[in-house]
């Protein structure tokens, strides 16, 4: 009977990893820049919304430069692969759901940088 709950409760958690659904929320991370030899962090909160029809928008803030809610012009998720385009800023971020957490490539201006940004998750919800 235990075995029955148990493998029941791990059906009712498991998630589909390829269903856009898991990537709605706020999500937070950073990039470092090296600049003449210095390394600056450069926090970023990436803001995923997904409707019922599974489409996803996506925004981003970098609060240390005083930008909030930059609108992304491409979205598409397929096959664990998030893909986020932003011609304003020549910007491109390809990513996959790794553990809890998004992990890719941020690319500006010909400059590629590693980034991975974690979920932030409010108190009462998950």
């Amino acid at each position: 009977m235990k075995l029955f709950f148990t493998l029941a409760l791990a059906l009712l958690l498991s998630v589909n990893q390829d269903d856009p659904i898991v990537l709605g929320g706020d999500w937070e991370g950073s990039i470092f820049v090296n600049n003449q030899g210095k390394t600056t962090e450069l926090p970023l909160v990436l803001k995923l919304r997904v409707d019922k029809e599974r489409n996803i928008k996506a925004t981003l803030d970098s609060p240390s430069q005083g930008e909030l809610n930059i609108k992304f012009d491409e979205v598409s998720y397929e096959n664990n692969v998030l893909k986020l385009v932003m011609n304003q800023y020549g910007a491109t971020f390809q990513g996959q759901l790794v553990k809890r957490q998004l992990v890719g490539t941020w690319n500006q201006s010909g400059q590629n940088f590693e980034l991975k940004f974690t979920k932030i998750l409010r108190s009462g919800k998950s």
